[in-house]
């Protein structure tokens, strides 16, 4: 009996269950990325649908330097997308290691969220992270989600297209006089022009020819054909296109586990630089009070003592007649 694992060309192999045990947790492989997309690396647009990844090209082998589709929809807030430590090219399918669709809360199938909530998340703040130009960002980075259809095809699979917020957002850019637009200021382009939706008509998409990394810029390519334009917008909220967007569309949330916020500690007073601060005072020392001697009590005055009766000095009888005289004076 044969220890081999059959395969076949281009199919997806399913290990024995005995044998997927020996290697659980320990995959060195990054899972392919099935969402359906227009992606645009190293300024080379390209499609991807099942797995199967497959460059734009001209006649010639060339990259097409612009694409012309039909933008569906447009998630409404921006999403987020966070990464531990530094960017890596070669880990470009990474997953991010916490994120979110609708920028408010974390996605739910993150299993170990940096916040319970976007908007108290440390990692959103400007200077949680220092970019390579030495600059305070946001180590949490924000992006804009569309999805788009080639303009000749309305009925092509929807094409998420994650751009980010730099191909958003550029109030004054510098090809605006060229009709060349990011994408916030494109559609207020087609508002001003009395367009009610993206899907309306058809757009181009290039590259910034300014810029180094591939930045998106959008320009108006002209008003979709009837039969076209039917079709586009029988899909603008179809289940498919909305959970492109969003794919926690009609779910309910997850309750992450909330994270405890640091506790503040109380400011410490610090001198100037250079001055000298007086020390804080002692506190008084309380003394406690001594115990009070009751008064002594007065002491009692002597009693008057009888007065002693005066001294009688002893009467020297000389003569029987003397005696005789001082008796009679008593009588």
């Amino acid at each position: 009996m044969s220890n081999e694992v059959a395969t076949q060309p281009n199919t997806k192999v399913a290990l024995p269950q005995h044998l997927a045990a020996l290697f659980a947790g320990k995959s060195n492989l990054v899972p392919t990325d099935t969402t359906p997309g227009l992606s645009f690396k190293g300024k080379v647009f390209s499609v991807n649908i099942n797995g199967a990844h497959k460059q734009l090209l001209d006649a010639d082998g060339n990259p097409l330097p612009m694409v012309e589709v039909i933008i569906l929809n447009a998630n409404p807030r921006r999403s987020r997308t966070f990464f531990a430590g530094k960017f890596v090219e070669s880990e470009g399918g990474k997953s991010p290691d916490c994120h979110s669709y609708d920028g408010k809360r974390p996605a739910n199938e993150i299993e170990e969220p940096q916040s319970s909530s976007c908007e108290t998340c440390a990692q959103a703040v400007k200077g949680s992270k220092i970019n390579d130009k030495g600059q305070p960002v946001t180590a949490c980075q924000l992006r804009q989600r569309i999805v788009v259809v080639p303009s000749d095809k309305p009925d092509f699979d929807a094409l998420l297209v994650n751009m980010a917020s730099t191909s958003a957002f550029d109030k004054d850019g510098a090809d605006q006089s060229h009709g060349w637009f990011a994408l916030d200021q494109y559609k207020k382009e087609l508002a001003a022009r009395g367009i009610p939706h993206t899907a309306a008509v058809k757009t181009k998409i290039r590259f910034a020819p300014s810029d180094a990394f591939p930045r998106l810029q959008f320009k108006f390519g002209g008003l979709l054909d009837e039969a076209a334009m039917v079709v586009a917008a029988g899909r603008i909220e179809s289940e498919e296109v909305m959970t492109l967007l969003n794919k926690d569309y009609n779910k309910p949330p997850v309750e992450h586990k909330a994270i405890a916020a640091p506790v503040a500690q109380p400011e410490v007073p610090v001198a100037a630089f250079g001055a000298v601060s007086d020390p804080e005072p002692e506190p008084a020392v309380q003394e406690a009070p001594k115990a009070v001697k009751p008064a002594a009590a007065p002491k009692p005055e002597p009693a008057a003592q009888p007065a002693k009766p005066a001294a009688v000095k002893p009467v020297v009888v000389d003569s029987e007649t003397d005696l005789n005289s001082i008796l009679s004076a008593w009588d």
